[in-house]
């Protein structure tokens, strides 16, 4: 997922730098982002909920509730914040981008638990935008700031941590080298002795750390294999002159 994460955060900054260079990001053009996202996103996330909700009801009539079973064996080690549930909170939760933080995800379908994260990141890096890059009024720039930070408050301190990582990938933009060839060739090796160490170490238990140092690791990757993007550096500068 780490790798998700990072090409995520390089391909949507992608677009919306490429909007700052042309001058068509602003509160306008952050409508015309939010619309392309929720198309892209809520239908099939709607559809998912619903066939979750359905597929839970069946092996909960068969089988029980097995997530509870679970936290009744492990005698209340195991969190049910971490598991699933099928009710009508969680369904909204989820479908709010609220799970495992607020609610648990829904229905047994624990992939959701990365949608989560997904979505807020598709939120609070247009905002930091639009604070940063857009031409906006002082007050529009305060408004925006502060959505960010009660966004970030409400989503509490690991969804918030894994953001840097979605970071990281946007980062990519703003570097201009190109690496010589020999290095080029020497990353894959590098990152297969990465995946090996992060698979197998036993003495680093900051599973944080780990995904931080797989994320620098496809950070590197991608920086070798793509070619020099100057859409962000651009940017910057004709929104700071």
């Amino acid at each position: 997922m780490v790798v998700f994460f990072v090409l995520s955060g390089y391909l949507v900054s992608m677009s919306l730098f490429r909007q700052i260079e042309q001058s068509q990001f602003s509160q306008s053009g952050l409508i015309r982002y939010s619309v392309d996202r929720l198309v892209r996103i809520y239908p099939p996330l709607f559809l998912a909920l619903v066939f979750s909700g359905f597929t839970a009801y069946l092996i909960g009539s068969i089988l029980g509730d097995p997530w509870q079973a679970i936290a009744d064996i492990s005698h209340g080690h195991f969190s049910l914040i971490s598991a699933s549930s099928s009710d009508w909170v969680t369904f909204l939760g989820n479908l709010f981008a609220m799970q495992t933080v607020h609610v648990s995800v829904y229905g047994n379908n624990l992939p959701l638990w990365s949608l989560a994260y997904e979505i807020w990141y598709y939120i609070w890096f247009p905002l930091i935008c639009l604070v940063f890059y857009s031409q906006i009024s002082i007050l529009s720039r305060v408004i925006y700031a502060s959505t960010l930070v009660a966004t970030v408050i409400l989503m509490g301190p690991k969804v918030t941590a894994y953001f840097l990582i979605w970071m990281i990938g946007v980062c990519i933009h703003f570097l201009k080298i190109t690496p010589h060839r020999f290095f080029k060739w020497l990353t894959w090796p590098c990152l297969i002795a990465i995946l090996s160490f992060v698979r197998v170490q036993s003495f680093i238990d900051n599973v944080f750390l780990l995904d931080l140092i797989l994320a620098f690791s496809i950070f590197w990757l991608l920086i070798s294999y793509r070619e020099p993007s100057i859409e962000s550096s651009r940017a910057f500068t004709s929104t700071n002159r």
